[in-house]
Formats: structure tokens, sequence, C-alpha cells
């Protein structure tokens, strides 16, 4: 793959270049997660910090020379309260991870990204693994179990390895899809939607700011959310 550099110009990353590739539209948030320590930086213009709820140190990353390392023994987790991120309807979420274990540890799932309630029939969305390791993509209107969508993707990103995954939700189309690396990706039919905000924070490394397990174990880093469904070819510019 070469050397992997974010397509994306950012407000305070003059390094970071735009190739013309239509990543800048739509875009809510780019995490860098190349702090040390801290909260979790929003690199673009609106300045979506992601606020530290416990001491998250960093690690070598995979994009920038570090990323956010997340301890499932201590909790590790991000929350912003955004009204913007709690009310996508269409979005696509994009990240580098480095898991470290699936099972073994508190929880049955690794939580990665969302805004879901603490109910499984609570609005919004989730993006997290099984217990095994399997990708899962959540999307529901807090209508009940036929508007709710807790989809086993079929892909097992390997531990101990950096993955691209970016996750989304086409509401036009009533689809919910995933891509892992530079695969082909996989897509599935879900007419519900979400149908308006949730009453949950936006959440890194946890599945919700009110459920106190499934944390995530391993490395994030980057991270970006847009309000859109990217096509196939600015997907392929992100990884």
């Amino acid at each position: 793959m070469g050397l992997y550099l974010p397509r994306i110009r950012l407000a305070v990353a003059s390094y970071v270049s735009d190739e013309g590739n239509g990543l800048l539209d739509g875009l809510l948030a780019y995490w860098a997660g190349n702090e040390a320590s801290g909260d979790l930086l929003d690199l673009h213009s609106d300045g979506r910090t992601v606020t530290e709820q416990t001491a998250i140190g960093a690690a070598t990353g995979k994009v920038y020379a570090t990323a956010r390392e997340f301890n499932t023994a201590e909790s590790d987790w991000f929350t912003r309260d955004d009204a913007t991120l709690e009310s996508l309807e269409a979005f696509t979420l994009a990240l580098w991870e480095y898991p470290y274990a699936y099972s073994g540890v508190p929880g049955q799932y690794r939580s990665l990204v969302g805004n879901c309630q603490s109910s499984m029939w609570g609005k919004g969305f989730m993006t997290f693994h099984s217990w095994n390791g399997e990708l899962l993509l959540t999307i529901s209107n807090g209508g009940g179990a036929e508007q709710f969508l807790q989809w086993h993707c079929g892909v097992d990103p390997t531990e101990n390895q950096w993955h691209s995954l970016i996750f989304w939700h086409d509401p036009n189309a009533d689809v919910g899809g995933v891509q892992h690396n530079d695969n082909d990706p996989v897509t599935e039919a879900h007419d519900g939607g979400i149908g308006g905000a949730s009453t949950r924070d936006f959440c890194i490394g946890r599945y919700s700011s009110s459920h106190d397990q499934h944390y995530f174990d391993g490395l994030l880093g980057p991270i970006a959310i847009w309000n859109r469904v990217l096509s196939a070819a600015e997907r392929a510019s992100w990884y």
C-alpha cells in the first residue's frame, strides 16, 4: 500500500493534502488520534473535540506516529454531547483500528463508535465487534425488532493487525454497509432508518454513556465521520 497520508485538508494540519477526491464534502469531524494523552481533538474546522473519560494513552500508530490506546480493564472511552452527531441519518464512519483482544475481557462486545441508546432497541447507530471479532453494525429507530438492524457483517479482522473499517447507512437506498480494507463492501437491507436524534451522547470506545460494559481493547485512530454516504471512489481514497 505504500506510505499512507490522510487525504483531507484540515483547518490546523497543513501537512495533510487535499487531492480533490471529495472527502471534505459533508465532513463533520476528523479525529487524528495522534495525541499522547488527553481529549481526542477534531482537526476539522468545526472543532468537535471528544472528551476523555479516563486517562487514555497512546502507542505506535499506522497513519500517524501514534494512535490512542484503549484498555478494556481501565474502561477507557471518549464521549461528546453533540446534537449533530446524535442526529445522523445518512452517514459514513471511517477509522483505523488495531484490536488487541475480542474475548476474555469484560462485556460481550468490543465497541467502536456510535450514538445508540442503552437499550438494544434504542434509537441511533453503533459499530462494534462481537466476542469472536466479527463486525456488527446496529441501525435502529427505536421502534422494536422490526425496525432494528443488528447485522453480523461476515468480516472478522485479525487481532494484533491494523485494519481500515468504513461503515455507512444510506436511508434513500435502505441499506447499511461496511468495507474492510480494500476488500469488496458488504451490505444489508434495512428500511426502518433512524428517524431522529438519539438521547445518548456520541461515544468512542464504549457502547453508550449509560452502558458500563463493552469497551474496546486496542488502538484507534484516525477516525472520521460524514453526514452523507461516500462513493466507492471516495472510500478507496480513505484507504
